[in-house]
């Protein structure tokens, strides 16, 4: 019983149809486990926000009951040096893509 043309070729057809199915399902398997690992990334940072607001809250309470002034002006300054120097990272990165492109 050899096949004729049509056969093979409809035998390879079949054969890349299910490759193609079988691709598809690992990418969708992939994706679901991203979105997971994504979800549980923001879990974790809001969590760590939560914590570091707790920490500055008690940190300013001790400095309260032992009479350091708190010190705004430079926790403020300190966050507008870390929002620039995050605000360049984000810069080089678009320029460097633009010129990939």
């Amino acid at each position: 019983m050899s096949l004729s043309f049509e056969g093979i070729t409809l035998a390879i057809i079949l054969a890349v149809l299910a490759g193609i199915v079988y691709s598809m399902r690992t990418l969708v398997i992939l994706e679901r486990k991203l979105s997971r690992i994504d979800l549980n990334i923001e879990r974790m940072t809001e969590k760590i926000i939560l914590e570091e607001d707790l920490i500055l809250n008690e940190e300013s309470q001790i400095e309260n009951l032992i009479g350091i002034k708190n010190s705004k002006s430079s926790s403020s300054r300190t966050k507008k040096n870390t929002q620039k120097k995050s605000s360049k990272k984000k810069s080089s990165k678009r320029k460097s893509t633009s010129k990939k492109k």
